[in-house]
C-alpha cells in the first residue's frame, strides 16, 4: 500500500535522471550522427563499384572486340571516303 502511495513522488524523484539520459542520448546521437553518415556514404561506394564491376567485368570481351573493330576502321580508306 505504502509503495502506491508513494508512486506520485517517483516521478519527481526520477524525473531529473530521465531528463539526463535524454541529454546525454541527445549528445551521443549528435555527435555518431557524422561518423555513420561518412561510414555510410563509404559503403555505398563500395557498393556501386561492386555493382559496376560486376557488370563490365563480363561484358569486358565485348567492349574489347569493339575498340579493335574501332581502331581498325578508325583510319582505313573507306571511313575517311565516307566522312568527307
Amino acid at each position: 500500500m505504502w509503495c502506491l502511495l508513494m508512486m506520485p513522488f517517483l516521478g519527481i524523484f526520477l524525473l531529473p535522471f530521465l531528463l539526463l539520459k535524454l541529454l546525454f542520448r541527445a549528445i551521443f546521437g549528435l555527435i555518431m550522427l557524422p561518423i555513420v553518415l561518412i561510414v555510410m556514404f563509404v559503403v555505398f561506394a563500395a557498393l556501386a563499384l561492386g555493382f559496376a564491376m560486376a557488370v563490365l567485368v563480363p561484358l569486358s570481351p565485348f567492349l574489347l572486340i569493339a575498340f579493335i573493330v574501332w581502331a581498325v576502321t578508325r583510319n582505313s580508306r573507306v571511313a575517311t571516303a565516307v566522312r568527307g
